[in-house]
Order: structure tokens, then C-alpha cells, then sequence
């Protein structure tokens, strides 16, 4: 048991120096100082940006939008980078309350000519309702996460590129619910990764103490995916 317990661990650490960052946003840093372009901060009456300083002991950088206003940032995504393994993670906290998960798509992956159909989707939408997070898969049903307060969240989409699935982890926890996801097949661009605010009829607003989007080399995604995301597993700073 302690041979293969140790070679598993290799085999994790060797893929742990293979991973590769790609596209990040760190704390109250503006995300356009970060290498990430703005997606439509400044239509119509726009949205509300800006730095958060100590936060209950985190920095992070607000996103607030309006009812049917939308808007983020953009992190240009290869299409290699995003056919191989991957891990898209965000630490985030939601300081509305009852903000229906349809007001904002929190963050998610834009695949250019993925699997030879065109463009698809891997976005993860986060709400709360009563101080409760809720989060749903672009196209899937809500999943209620009962015993998560209102605080910040580590939030990490897996994708094995074997499968062509992901999986979402909160706070290392897997939601199984919403397991093996397929992702959804539709046209909107270039390869890339989107955190923010998305149209809808609520108030969406977030706060983004972290983004990171990290190709994950085979076999590691599954070593991954096999011990709940927790090796590479952020911890602040």
C-alpha cells in the first residue's frame, strides 16, 4: 500500500511540474493590468469595477453589474491549451444576497473547434439565495450547496481531456450532481476564458479574490479528479 501510495504521488508531483498557468488575476490587481481585455465594461450605463481591499483578510477586484447589463473580462485561450487537460479555478464570494445563479456566470471556457463541431462551452453559473451558494453548469439545473455560507469559495472546473468531461469542485469537495459535464455546443468566438457578469433579469455582483486558468497534463488531470483537485489547490498568499 505505501509503494503504490508513493508512486502515485510521484506520478502527481511529476505532473504538478509540468502544469502550466496560462492566464491569472490575483487579488485587487485591475485584470487589465493582468493581461485580460474587457468585455463590455462601458456599454450602455456599463458596470461597476474596482479594487477590494481586506475583505475579511482577502483583496480581490469587484464586478457589479445591473438587471440585463453584462460584463467581465476576457483571457485568450489557445486551442491547444484547451483540448488537452485543464483546470479553470476561482476564489470568489458573492456579497449580494438572493442573486439568482442566471445574474452571473461566474467564469468559464469558450472552446474554439472543439471536437470538430465548432465552439463550446464550459460555463459555470453562481448564485445564492438565503446567505446559500447555488451553482449550475451552463444548460444544466441549479445544485443547492446546503452547509457553504456566504464567504469566499474555491471554486475548480476539471477537464479530462480523455473524456472530454469536466468536473466541478467547491472547496475541494466534488459536486457529483453535476459530474462528467459535456460541456454545450454554440458559436461565440475564439478560444477563451471569461470571468464576470452575465445578461440576465438580476443583479449579479462578485467578488474575485483569484482566476486561473492552468493546462494539466495527462495523467495528472485524472490523479486530479481521483483526490478531489487538492494538490493543485491554491492557497493564498
Amino acid at each position: 500500500m505505501k509503494k503504490v501510495l508513493l508512486l502515485a504521488l510521484c506520478v502527481m508531483f511529476a505532473g504538478l511540474a509540468n502544469a502550466a498557468i496560462v492566464v491569472e488575476h490575483q487579488g485587487a490587481n485591475d485584470p487589465l493590468t493582468e493581461g485580460w481585455t474587457g468585455h463590455r465594461l462601458t456599454d450602455g450605463v456599463g458596470i461597476e469595477v474596482g479594487p477590494i481591499i481586506d475583505d475579511g483578510g482577502y483583496d480581490a477586484w469587484k464586478i457589479n453589474d445591473i438587471p440585463d447589463s453584462e460584463g467581465g473580462y476576457l483571457g485568450d485561450i489557445s486551442s491547444a491549451d484547451l483540448t488537452a487537460g485543464w483546470k479553470l479555478s476561482a476564489e470568489i464570494r458573492l456579497p449580494a444576497d438572493n442573486q439568482d445563479r442566471n445574474g452571473t456566470v461566474v467564469f468559464g471556457a469558450n472552446m474554439r473547434n472543439y471536437a470538430n463541431n465548432g465552439n463550446h462551452r464550459l460555463w459555470l453559473e453562481i448564485g445564492q439565495y438565503d446567505g446559500v451558494p447555488e451553482v449550475a453548469y451552463f444548460g444544466t439545473g441549479s445544485v443547492r450547496l446546503d452547509g457553504f455560507d456566504n464567504g469566499y469559495h474555491l471554486y475548480e472546473i476539471i477537464f479530462d481531456a480523455a473524456t472530454s468531461t469536466a468536473d466541478l469542485f467547491v472547496d475541494g469537495i466534488e459536486i457529483t450532481a453535476l459530474a462528467d459535464y459535456a460541456g454545450k455546443d454554440e458559436g461565440y468566438g475564439e478560444g477563451y476564458v471569461f470571468f464576470g457578469s452575465d445578461a440576465g433579469g438580476n443583479t449579479g455582483q462578485a467578488y474575485y479574490s483569484s482566476v486561473v486558468f492552468e493546462t494539466v497534463p495527462e495523467p495528472m488531470t485524472m490523479a486530479l479528479l481521483g483526490m478531489g483537485g487538492l494538490f493543485l489547490r491554491r492557497r493564498r498568499s
